[in-house]
């Protein structure tokens, strides 16, 4: 009798682990697959010295903008960061980010014109972008 119930404490456990690993696979395969969406984002354009902080009337050199595009072929959120001389990041989002449009974000006082996105599929609000304070706590070296 012990063996028997020695087998099914077993079959119950084995069964436990084949569940736990399908659902993170599940999950690993989901995150592997958002992943895939930042690659549909590409820098296009970037400059120095373009006017868009009201506290620098007559434009800074020290202002960097970064344009970035949807190569894909379906629309996507985008979260995009520009890093500040001070080592804090300005965030942009852009919520369905249509296939070949832009969108651009900037530092009104950056030194070394570092950004960052993050992308998804449009609506999937089940993946969450890093917030502004977790981008500055990782990033912000």
């Amino acid at each position: 009798m012990k063996k028997i119930m020695f087998f099914s404490i077993g079959a119950s456990t084995l069964a436990l682990m084949s569940f736990v690993t399908v659902d993170f696979y599940s999950s690993e395969k989901d995150f592997l697959q958002e992943k895939v969406y930042e690659d549909c984002v590409v820098k296009t354009t970037s400059n120095w010295g373009e006017k868009h902080c009201p506290m620098q009337p007559g434009g800074s050199g020290n202002t960097y903008r970064v344009t970035v595009k949807n190569v894909c072929d379906e629309s996507i959120d985008v979260k995009l960061a520009v890093q500040e001389k001070d080592k804090r990041w300005k965030t942009f989002f852009r919520y369905g980010l249509a296939a070949n449009d832009s969108m651009f974000g900037y530092a009104c006082n950056a030194e070394k014109g570092k950004y960052k996105w993050w992308a998804r599929k449009a609506g999937n609000n089940s993946l969450q972008f890093p917030s502004d304070n977790d981008i500055n706590v990782m990033y912000s070296k």
